[in-house]
């Protein structure tokens, strides 16, 4: 079973997370803000698809453009 590489630094993550709660509460638990029901529910997918990126360390986007924010710890000299 393939594991999934990590590629968010850690604030990365956070800002991730937090943005993502945000769209969330927009796009589904409050979606006055948004007229257009269709573009509310794609708000609220756009933070699931971030939050579960924040989960899991891993962004799908930044593994196909070869893009990473982590840089792992190196042990010292």
């Amino acid at each position: 079973m393939p594991s999934i590489k990590r590629n968010l630094h850690n604030i990365d993550r956070l800002l991730r997370s937090l943005g993502a709660l945000g769209f969330i509460y927009i796009g589904f638990i409050n979606p006055s803000y948004i007229d257009d029901p269709f573009l509310a529910g794609a708000v609220g997918i756009f933070g699931v698809v971030n939050l579960i990126a924040a989960t899991l360390g891993s962004c799908p986007f930044y593994t196909v453009a070869g893009i990473s924010t982590y840089h792992p710890k190196r042990p010292p000299a």
